[in-house]
Protein backbone atom coordinates (compact mmCIF):
# COMPACT_ATOMS: atom_id res chain seq x y z
CA UNK A 1 0.00 0.00 0.00
CA UNK A 2 1.37 3.55 -1.06
CA UNK A 3 1.40 6.09 1.63
CA UNK A 4 -1.22 8.31 -0.44
CA UNK A 5 -3.20 4.84 -0.28
CA UNK A 6 -2.30 4.72 3.73
CA UNK A 7 -3.48 8.76 4.23
CA UNK A 8 -6.92 8.34 2.55
CA UNK A 9 -7.56 4.97 4.20
CA UNK A 10 -7.18 7.39 7.82
CA UNK A 11 -8.91 9.78 6.75
CA UNK A 12 -11.54 7.71 5.76
CA UNK A 13 -11.55 5.88 9.02
CA UNK A 14 -10.86 8.85 10.99
CA UNK A 15 -13.93 10.38 9.54
CA UNK A 16 -16.45 7.41 9.79
CA UNK A 17 -15.57 7.66 13.43
CA UNK A 18 -16.34 10.99 13.44
CA UNK A 19 -19.69 10.69 11.74
CA UNK A 20 -20.33 7.16 13.95
CA UNK A 21 -21.33 9.89 16.49
CA UNK A 22 -24.58 9.69 18.54
CA UNK A 23 -25.88 13.29 16.27
CA UNK A 24 -24.91 15.03 13.34
CA UNK A 25 -26.47 18.05 11.95
CA UNK A 26 -28.06 18.16 8.50
CA UNK A 27 -27.55 20.99 6.20
CA UNK A 28 -29.11 20.34 3.55
CA UNK A 29 -31.77 17.80 2.38
CA UNK A 30 -31.90 16.55 -1.49
CA UNK A 31 -34.35 14.56 -2.84
CA UNK A 32 -34.01 13.19 -6.30
CA UNK A 33 -36.73 11.33 -8.70
CA UNK A 34 -35.94 9.54 -11.47
CA UNK A 35 -38.09 7.88 -14.10
CA UNK A 36 -38.33 6.84 -18.00
CA UNK A 37 -40.46 7.11 -20.66
CA UNK A 38 -41.15 5.13 -23.87
CA UNK A 39 -38.81 7.38 -25.54
CA UNK A 40 -35.97 8.71 -22.75
CA UNK A 41 -35.44 9.80 -19.09
CA UNK A 42 -36.40 12.53 -16.58
CA UNK A 43 -35.24 13.67 -13.63
CA UNK A 44 -37.30 15.57 -11.19
CA UNK A 45 -34.90 17.59 -7.95
CA UNK A 46 -35.94 19.39 -5.03
CA UNK A 47 -33.48 20.94 -2.72
CA UNK A 48 -33.73 22.08 0.80
CA UNK A 49 -31.25 24.01 2.95
CA UNK A 50 -32.14 23.47 6.85
CA UNK A 51 -30.05 23.17 9.88
CA UNK A 52 -31.50 19.86 11.52
CA UNK A 53 -29.92 17.89 14.26
CA UNK A 54 -30.52 14.26 13.94
CA UNK A 55 -29.88 11.77 16.69
CA UNK A 56 -28.64 8.07 15.79
CA UNK A 57 -30.17 5.19 17.09
CA UNK A 58 -33.62 3.26 17.54
CA UNK A 59 -36.34 4.31 19.29
CA UNK A 60 -39.95 3.55 18.37
CA UNK A 61 -41.23 6.52 20.55
CA UNK A 62 -39.83 9.51 18.48
CA UNK A 63 -39.30 10.22 15.32
CA UNK A 64 -35.89 11.33 14.17
CA UNK A 65 -36.89 14.03 11.36
CA UNK A 66 -39.21 14.39 9.12
CA UNK A 67 -39.33 17.13 5.85
CA UNK A 68 -42.38 18.79 3.36
CA UNK A 69 -41.43 17.98 -0.17
CA UNK A 70 -43.74 21.18 -2.31
CA UNK A 71 -44.61 19.15 -5.78
CA UNK A 72 -44.78 22.50 -7.50
CA UNK A 73 -41.08 23.30 -6.17
CA UNK A 74 -39.40 20.49 -7.78
CA UNK A 75 -37.35 21.17 -10.84
CA UNK A 76 -37.59 18.38 -14.01
CA UNK A 77 -35.60 20.93 -16.40
CA UNK A 78 -38.21 22.79 -18.23
CA UNK A 79 -41.93 24.43 -17.67
CA UNK A 80 -43.42 21.25 -19.61
CA UNK A 81 -42.12 18.53 -17.33
CA UNK A 82 -42.48 20.31 -13.75
CA UNK A 83 -46.71 21.07 -15.37
CA UNK A 84 -46.73 17.28 -16.07
CA UNK A 85 -45.44 16.57 -12.80
CA UNK A 86 -47.39 18.59 -10.57
CA UNK A 87 -50.25 17.08 -12.35
CA UNK A 88 -49.67 13.67 -11.78
CA UNK A 89 -48.92 14.13 -8.28
CA UNK A 90 -51.78 16.12 -7.94
CA UNK A 91 -50.07 19.38 -6.85
CA UNK A 92 -53.10 21.74 -6.54
CA UNK A 93 -54.85 18.72 -4.40
CA UNK A 94 -51.80 17.74 -2.34
CA UNK A 95 -49.42 20.18 -2.23
CA UNK A 96 -46.84 18.51 -0.19
CA UNK A 97 -45.13 15.20 -0.20
CA UNK A 98 -44.06 14.11 3.50
CA UNK A 99 -41.07 12.24 4.29
CA UNK A 100 -40.75 11.16 7.71
CA UNK A 101 -37.16 9.03 8.99
CA UNK A 102 -38.81 7.28 12.43
CA UNK A 103 -35.43 5.42 13.12
CA UNK A 104 -32.03 6.34 12.21
CA UNK A 105 -29.13 3.54 12.89
CA UNK A 106 -26.04 2.70 12.39
CA UNK A 107 -25.60 -0.37 10.12
CA UNK A 108 -22.27 -1.25 9.08
CA UNK A 109 -19.97 1.55 7.61
CA UNK A 110 -23.15 3.41 6.73
CA UNK A 111 -26.28 4.16 7.86
CA UNK A 112 -30.10 2.80 7.94
CA UNK A 113 -33.38 4.45 8.26
CA UNK A 114 -37.27 3.22 8.41
CA UNK A 115 -38.81 5.82 6.26
CA UNK A 116 -42.67 6.60 5.96
CA UNK A 117 -43.33 8.19 2.73
CA UNK A 118 -46.33 10.19 1.97
CA UNK A 119 -47.93 10.60 -1.18
CA UNK A 120 -51.40 11.73 -2.60
CA UNK A 121 -52.46 11.35 0.85
CA UNK A 122 -50.92 7.61 1.25
CA UNK A 123 -48.30 6.29 3.47
CA UNK A 124 -45.83 3.62 2.16
CA UNK A 125 -43.26 2.46 4.49
CA UNK A 126 -39.69 1.67 3.48
CA UNK A 127 -37.61 -0.29 6.26
CA UNK A 128 -34.10 -0.37 6.91
CA UNK A 129 -33.41 1.73 3.96
CA UNK A 130 -29.25 1.91 3.62
CA UNK A 131 -27.80 5.02 3.46
CA UNK A 132 -24.13 4.95 2.06
CA UNK A 133 -21.99 7.63 3.70
CA UNK A 134 -19.97 9.22 0.86
CA UNK A 135 -16.94 11.66 2.11
CA UNK A 136 -15.63 14.26 -0.85
CA UNK A 137 -12.26 15.91 0.18
CA UNK A 138 -12.72 19.71 0.11
CA UNK A 139 -16.81 19.53 -0.15
CA UNK A 140 -19.81 18.75 1.88
CA UNK A 141 -20.15 14.77 3.25
CA UNK A 142 -23.47 13.24 2.53
CA UNK A 143 -25.43 10.41 3.23
CA UNK A 144 -27.34 9.16 0.24
CA UNK A 145 -30.50 6.40 0.39
CA UNK A 146 -32.17 4.63 -2.87
CA UNK A 147 -35.87 3.19 -2.97
CA UNK A 148 -38.02 2.37 -5.79
CA UNK A 149 -41.73 3.12 -5.99
CA UNK A 150 -44.54 1.79 -8.11
CA UNK A 151 -47.23 4.63 -8.85
CA UNK A 152 -49.91 1.90 -8.92
CA UNK A 153 -49.28 1.48 -5.29
CA UNK A 154 -50.13 4.84 -4.75
CA UNK A 155 -53.00 4.67 -7.13
CA UNK A 156 -51.67 7.28 -9.78
CA UNK A 157 -52.06 6.94 -13.42
CA UNK A 158 -48.39 7.55 -15.50
CA UNK A 159 -49.50 10.47 -17.63
CA UNK A 160 -49.30 9.64 -21.41
CA UNK A 161 -48.58 12.15 -24.39
CA UNK A 162 -49.35 12.39 -28.13
CA UNK A 163 -52.56 10.26 -28.11
CA UNK A 164 -50.37 7.53 -25.52
CA UNK A 165 -47.58 7.26 -28.01
CA UNK A 166 -45.11 8.63 -25.12
CA UNK A 167 -45.89 6.97 -21.46
CA UNK A 168 -44.12 7.67 -18.38
CA UNK A 169 -42.63 3.97 -16.99
CA UNK A 170 -45.17 2.82 -13.47
CA UNK A 171 -41.76 2.69 -11.57
CA UNK A 172 -39.75 5.63 -9.92
CA UNK A 173 -35.74 5.65 -8.39
CA UNK A 174 -36.55 7.88 -5.23
CA UNK A 175 -32.92 8.98 -4.19
CA UNK A 176 -32.55 10.88 -0.47
CA UNK A 177 -29.43 12.75 -0.65
CA UNK A 178 -28.73 14.28 3.49
CA UNK A 179 -25.67 16.35 3.61
CA UNK A 180 -23.72 16.27 6.73
CA UNK A 181 -22.08 19.41 8.14
CA UNK A 182 -18.70 19.54 9.13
Amino acid sequence: MTFKHTITVLLLISSLALKGQESFELVRKSVFIDGSTSIGRFSCVYQMDSITQVAVGKNPEVDVFGFQLPVKEFSCGNRMLNKDFVKTLRGDEYPNIEVVVEDFYKQGVGYAGDIRLTLIAQGHQIEALPFELNIIEGDTDYLEGTFLIDLNEFEISPPKKLFGLIKVRNELKVKLRLEISD
